[in-house]
């Protein structure tokens, strides 16, 4: 009888060979979106939501100590969701409704959590401060980490 373990991993190399394309293009589509919505956030929020993303990621951390990873999961999607929001931009807004009913799967198997939690610092912080340029910067070195970790993650499935 197959652990738990093979069996899960199993089940994720089945997703990568079935999703892989999409998820991709998904994350290409995130890399340009993301750091644009961030810039135009930061025009639009309030004290308000500063203080909402700065509690989002109160929560994150706390899920990373708790090792909660379906909250951890939540609460990163709960991050992004957030600045675009804060964007004003209606387009923009559509689109990433659809792109995290599509990543529902996908972050729950490649998290990083050593690759989250300073991203999401390094962008509230530039956020915070009201740096523009650098939560820009943040925004798009966090895009490009997530696709680094998916294909790492396609890599560790093909030697399975």
């Amino acid at each position: 009888m197959a652990s738990k373990e093979e069996s899960s991993d199993k089940e994720i190399t089945r997703w990568f060979a079935e999703n892989e394309v999409e998820v991709m293009d998904v994350i290409q589509v995130r890399s340009v979106i993301e750091p644009l919505a961030i810039k135009l956030a930061m025009k639009h929020a309030t004290d308000q939501d500063r203080k909402a993303l700065r509690e989002i990621h109160q929560q994150t951390l706390k899920a990373v100590d708790s090792g909660d990873f379906i909250k951890l999961g939540q609460y990163d999607e709960a991050f992004h969701a957030h600045i675009i929001e804060c964007s004003q931009n209606k387009m923009l807004i559509s689109i990433n409704r659809q792109i995290s009913d599509f990543l529902k799967n996908f972050r729950g198997k490649t998290f990083r959590i050593q690759n989250i939690v300073p991203a999401h610092t390094n962008i509230l912080n530039a956020f915070l401060e009201g740096d523009t340029e650098k939560a820009g910067k943040c925004m798009a070195a966090h895009m490009e980490q997530i696709m680094v970790d998916l294909e790492s993650s396609k890599d560790y499935e093909m030697k399975q």
